[in-house]
């Protein structure tokens, strides 16, 4: 059980770096733009990645306590 937690785990953290380097890359690189995605970087895709970050802030906490029960 402890290796399948661990698995897990690890996939959390691949999970949120492959995030933050696509948020980086698209929106403050203005990637989407380069891309033609997007004209501009607007409000609205800043707002959205904001509530990203903030459910992922909100969350995070919820899901490593979690697995600290599991272990």
């Amino acid at each position: 059980a402890s290796s399948s937690i661990n698995d897990v785990e690890h996939r959390l953290i691949e999970l949120l770096n492959l995030f933050n380097s696509k948020t980086c890359q698209l929106v403050l690189g203005a990637g989407a733009v380069k891309l033609g995605k997007n004209k501009t970087i607007s409000a609205k895709i800043l707002a959205i990645t904001c509530r990203c970050l903030q459910f992922i802030k909100i969350t995070l906490p919820k899901i490593k306590a979690h697995f600290d029960q599991l272990k």
